[in-house]
C-alpha cells in the first residue's frame, strides 16, 4: 500500500511529536510506502510532490485539511480524516483551535471516511458535523519507556501538553502543595528526556479539564507509574477499569489518594504493574494504534 501521510508538523508542534513517529512506524515497521507531508513545513516551502500512485491520503488531524483536500483533487484518491477532539470554548481558551475547526467544516465533505482517537470523540464528531467516525483508539510511543530500570526519585509529575486554559496544570500543583515535589513537563523536552522524567517519579497527575483521549494518562500507566487523573467522559471510557489510574472528582479528594500513595510504595509498585498491563493488553500504544491503522486503510482501498 501506497499512503500520503498529511501531519502536523512536529518542529511546529512539539506536542503534536507522536503523529510524526506514527507515519515512521507505517513505514519502517509495517512495510507501507509512505509520502509524508508535514504542514507547517509545505507552508513554509511549498507543496511537496507525491506520486500519483498513492492508493490513500490520510489527514491526522482536521488542522491539516485544507492541504489535504489539495491532494485528494490532485490525485483523485481516497482521503480519510482523523480527530482528535472537537475543541470548545472553555474558560475562555483555544480560540485559535476552535476558528481553524470552523474554518475548515465545509471541507470535510470532501473526506470519504472518518476516523475519531475515541468513542466520546466519535459522539462529538457526529454532532459537530452529522456524519459518524470508526473508532481506533490512539496511544504512548511504548518503545520509549523501554529503558531499563530508573531509581523512584520521590516527585510527581504532570504532562500538560500545553498551557491552554483547559490544561488546568496549576490544579496539579494546588494538589501536590505540601505533600510532594511536583515536575512540570511542558515545553522543549526530547521525547527521551520525557520518558526518563516520568521513569524516575513517583506517580503521574493529569487535571485537565477536556480531552479527546488523553495520552499521558497512557505514559505513566506504560512506565509502571500510577496516576491521579480528573474525571472526564473519555477517561471512564477508557480507564473505568484500570486499576493503575485513580480518578477523582475534586481536590481534597486528589489529595487524600496523593497522601496515600505516598506513604505506601507497595500500593505504587503494584498499581504501576497493573495499569501496565491493562494497557498493553487493550493496545493502547502507538504501536498498536499504527497496525490497526494499516488494517483500517487497506479494508477500504
Amino acid at each position: 500500500m501506497k499512503l500520503t501521510y498529511i501531519y502536523v508538523d512536529s518542529e511546529s508542534f512539539t506536542y503534536c511529536g507522536w503523529e510524526h513517529r506514527v507515519h515512521e512506524i507505517l513505514q519502517n515497521d509495517l512495510d507501507i510506502n509512505v509520502f509524508p507531508v508535514p504542514i507547517h513545513r509545505c507552508n513554509r516551502e511549498g507543496r511537496f510532490p507525491v506520486p500519483k500512485e498513492a492508493d490513500v491520503i490520510f489527514c491526522s488531524n482536521p488542522l491539516t485539511l485544507e492541504i489535504a483536500v489539495e491532494y485528494k483533487k490532485r490525485l483523485n484518491k481516497l482521503l480519510v480524516l482523523q480527530f482528535l477532539d472537537i475543541p470548545i470554548e472553555l474558560f475562555g481558551s483555544e480560540q485559535w483551535r476552535i476558528q481553524a475547526y470552523d474554518r475548515v467544516k465545509p471541507l470535510v465533505k470532501y473526506a470519504d471516511y472518518l476516523i475519531a482517537i475515541s468513542k466520546f470523540t466519535a459522539r462529538q464528531v457526529e454532532e459537530w458535523c452529522g456524519r459518524k467516525a470508526h473508532v481506533l483508539y490512539i496511544g504512548c510511543d511504548a518503545d520509549l519507556f523501554e529503558i531499563g530500570k530508573i531509581r523512584d526519585l520521590g516527585y510527581a509529575v504532570t504532562v500538560p501538553r500545553g498551557l491552554a486554559k483547559q490544561k488546568n496544570y496549576q490544579e496539579a500543583i494546588e494538589i501536590t502543595k505540601d505533600i510532594v515535589p511536583l515536575r512540570v513537563v511542558y515545553g522543549q523536552y526530547s521525547d527521551i528526556a520525557k520518558a526518563r522524567i516520568i521513569k524516575s517519579c513517583s506517580f503521574g497527575i493529569h487535571t485537565s479539564r477536556f480531552e479527546g483521549f488523553c495520552i499521558p494518562v497512557v505514559e505513566f500507566c506504560v512506565a509502571r507509574k500510577p496516576v491521579i487523573v480528573r474525571s472526564l467522559p473519555v477517561i471512564e471510557e477508557i480507564h473505568k477499569a484500570n486499576k493503575g489510574v485513580i480518578i477523582y472528582n475534586d481536590v481534597e479528594e486528589a489529595r487524600r489518594h496523593i497522601t496515600e500513595l505516598m506513604n505506601n510504595p507497595s500500593l505504587r509498585r503494584k498499581m504501576g504493574i497493573l495499569g501496565q498491563k491493562y494497557v498493553r493488553e487493550k493496545g493502547l500504544t502507538l504501536q498498536q494504534y499504527a497496525k490497526n491503522l494499516k488494517s483500517f486503510l487497506e479494508s477500504i482501498i
